[in-house]
């Protein structure tokens, strides 16, 4: 693929391993910043960490509201009016709020976020959109599920059983355990995020998920399991049922039917 590649948030989870990726498969890229204008632009700074959504709003507001805002002025002087310039706009199934049992979160379904984060993130959506209809910009949405992989943030739920277990510390579980999330693998992710660069289609916002629901409970057990140098059967003390925190979902699901027939990804 010719011209430059802008990545916001590349020192972060995602963004790291997308990064790395799109280097390793595109590497013609690496010398052209200086030679040719950015001509795909994946946008995935965001502020996501639970504890700042309690604490204060600030960071979701300036992150990811006029963070956004920012990346679309940057692309609408610079794109407007040109063909063959594309945005990646990256968000989260937080937008849609908790599921009920049988429901799945699907792209085209009404946002009802609860928390801080969530309600910036969908104000982000709204604002892409906005320049999309306005000023032409093309752009591609995805909204993914929970992550596990290398590089995450140490208050992350997997990587943080898998300290506590290390250190012989108490595992924190929110309420009674039964949250139930949709883990995606990283690399999965970014998988989708080149596919959905080059084959997703103009305006269409696409949910993404491991089609791999678990609850909190379920998948603590299972790290548990791994021991991590510590005796057989001491890490089961370790469990630890805490308050549940203020705005906490029950259920998210992402039904991926819409993006493995559309880009053709599947995790």
């Amino acid at each position: 693929m010719s011209g430059t590649n802008l990545i916001t948030g590349g020192a972060g989870f995602i963004g790291s391993k997308l990064v790395h990726r799109w280097y390793r498969n595109h590497p013609a890229a690496r010398n052209t910043i200086e030679t040719n204008q950015v001509t795909k632009a994946f946008h995935l700074e965001m502020e996501s960490r639970v504890d700042r959504r309690i604490m204060g709003s600030d960071a979701f507001i300036q992150t990811n509201l006029e963070g956004a805002f920012s990346i679309r002025e940057a692309v609408r002087q610079a794109w407007a009016g040109l063909q063959g310039y594309r945005s990646l706009n990256i968000s989260t199934d937080e937008v849609y709020s908790s599921q009920d049992e049988e429901d799945k979160s699907q792209g085209e379904m009404a946002y009802a976020p609860i928390s801080t984060y969530s309600t910036s993130k969908a104000g982000s959506n709204h604002l892409v959109r906005a320049y999309l209809c306005t000023w032409g910009i093309d752009v591609v949405t995805t909204n993914c599920s929970n992550h596990y992989g290398s590089r995450q943030h140490s208050e992350k739920l997997t990587p943080l059983v898998i300290t506590s277990i290390a250190k012989g510390e108490p595992i924190p579980i929110y309420n009674d355990g039964l949250d139930i999330r949709d883990w995606l693998l990283l690399k999965d992710h970014c998988a989708v995020l080149e596919t959905g660069m080059i084959n997703g289609v103009m305006s269409e916002s696409y949910c993404m998920g491991g089609d791999n629901e678990k609850t909190n409970l379920v998948l603590v057990d299972a790290l548990r399991n791994l021991h991590l140098g510590r005796p057989q059967g001491t890490s089961r003390k370790l469990k630890t049922f805490v308050q549940d925190r203020a705005g906490h979902d029950r259920r998210y699901a992402i039904d991926t039917s819409k993006i493995q027939k559309m880009i053709g990804w599947s995790p």
